[in-house]
């Protein structure tokens, strides 16, 4: 079969196909508020969190990454410049060991 052979013809139907692209995480300081596992997560205890839709990433008590929901946090909305502090502060006090 030729290209002659084969006439003008229309698609069935039209596929698109895209690709899921992780998104970008907003670091911000927040609050715990409520935990599953306090041995994890320690209540009242200021964390930085990566923000993605309605969870949060956190590094828990032992230094691992964790996802919880974002309702378990109050977010404190800082200035650059005291998050900025904060971070260098608690550089200098834990080393790369920072809890941040």
């Amino acid at each position: 079969m030729n290209e002659k052979d084969l006439g003008e013809f229309e698609f069935a139907r039209e596929t698109t196909v895209s690709i899921a692209t992780r998104p970008k995480s907003e670091d911000v300081f927040a609050v715990c508020l409520e935990t599953d596992d306090e041995k994890l997560l320690v209540p009242m205890k200021v964390y930085k969190i990566g923000l993605r839709g309605n969870k949060a990433r956190v590094i828990d008590e032992e230094g691992e990454p964790a996802i919880y929901p974002l309702d378990f946090f109050l977010v404190l909305p800082l200035e650059e410049e005291a998050t900025i502090l904060i971070e260098k502060h608690s550089l200098r006090r834990f080393g790369e060991k920072a809890p941040l």
